[in-house]
């Protein structure tokens, strides 16, 4: 039986992809195999550990994780105007494996503080799947009654669970996270009667009620993720990468030598521009959250070998700044942090 599932919370999932992980593990069908990050564009022979660090520094990022069933996508994106975070999956699993399935869902559910969750056969889910995401943005109704359903702490004012509820669902769960309704053993058990008894008595589903919305504005509160830092793009971080440009300059070969040592663990020996360029494209994750005050003294001391320069700080344009440039020659200079942030950039 194919089926989806698909999560929507407002905790920062980067930091907490360890934790999801975990729970992942709990049942064999989502069991994690190979996991990656869309970042590093999606390899999957990365330690672990590796990748949670970066995951967790992530103000950005989507990790795709393998399992014998299928695939899970757990996607993040912090800052002032930040969305609902999202835990995705495709699965084809036996109808005996829904029960436990089940419980990973609703720990999930838990993991990510859901504001909304469901599951049910993956045609059901695919089919509402552009409503699902436009109710995330209005916050106004859900689309409709699948055979899981997760509704957040933010709707138990306005879903009352009653006899009538109680009767038409084959389960209720109530925490202080939210309320899950369940309907049916395995999703193919799933009674449309009492989907549509559940919508009479919630009118706030769009399949059954086309315009359905709630009575009052519901807010959903996304200080959490809002209130991290946002991703940056290069030219707002240039004048701050790097600390005091004086003991920048003066520890550049001390930090480019920690670069080489890093990537000389890694098998790797960079002489040329075009060799940095591809390890910034190859490892863009760690070097940007670990490894970039080194990375730029180590591209600096290539770039001024190859030219003859010498490391000073700029003194027409972009004043102040740490630059290579060749003696007697402004018109050579090279803005040294700006190339290497742009290279970090180019798998973006």
């Amino acid at each position: 039986m194919k089926i989806a599932f698909e999560i929507y919370g407002r905790r920062p999932l980067g930091r907490l992809l360890g934790q999801i992980l975990d729970v992942l593990a709990k049942h064999s069908a989502t069991a994690p195999g190979e996991v990656g990050l869309f970042s590093r564009s999606g390899r999957v022979d990365i330690p672990l550990a590796e990748i949670l660090a970066s995951a967790g520094k992530s103000a950005t990022d989507t990790c795709t994780v393998g399992t014998a069933s299928g695939e899970i996508t757990v996607r993040w994106l912090y800052g002032p105007r930040a969305p609902a975070q999202s835990i995705t999956g495709r699965l084809v699993v036996e109808p005996e494996e829904c029960s436990g399935l089940k419980d990973v869902l609703s720990a999930l559910c838990v993991v990510a503080r859901a504001i909304y969750a469901c599951c049910d056969r993956e045609a059901a889910i695919d089919a509402d799947s552009r409503l699902i995401g436009g109710m995330l943005y209005r916050e106004q109704a859900f689309v409709g009654v699948y055979w899981f359903n997760h509704f957040g702490r933010e709707y138990r004012e306005a879903l009352k669970v009653d006899d009538t509820i109680r009767r038409h669902a084959s389960e209720v769960r109530e925490s202080g996270e939210g309320l899950c309704v369940m309907l049916g053993a395995t999703p193919a058990n799933r009674d449309e009667a009492s989907a549509k008894a559940i919508a009479d008595q919630w009118p706030v589903f769009q399949r059954y009620r086309p315009g359905a919305r709630f009575a009052r504005s519901i807010a959903i509160d996304y200080g959490e993720i809002r209130g991290l830092e946002k991703p940056r793009s290069a030219l707002a971080t240039i004048a701050s990468t790097v600390g005091p440009v004086d003991d920048f300059i003066a520890s550049v070969s001390t930090h480019a030598q920690r670069f080489h040592e890093w990537a000389r663990a890694k098998g790797l020996s960079p002489k040329t521009e075009r060799d940095f360029q591809r390890i910034f494209e190859e490892h863009e994750p760690i070097i940007r959250d670990e490894l970039l005050v080194v990375a730029i003294a180590a591209y600096g001391e290539a770039v001024r070998s190859t030219m003859g320069g010498v490391w000073k700080k700029a003194e027409l344009f972009h004043r102040g700044e740490p630059i290579v440039v060749k003696p007697g020659r402004p018109w050579t200079a090279r803005r040294i942090i700006l190339e290497v942030l742009e290279g970090l950039d180019a798998r973006r």
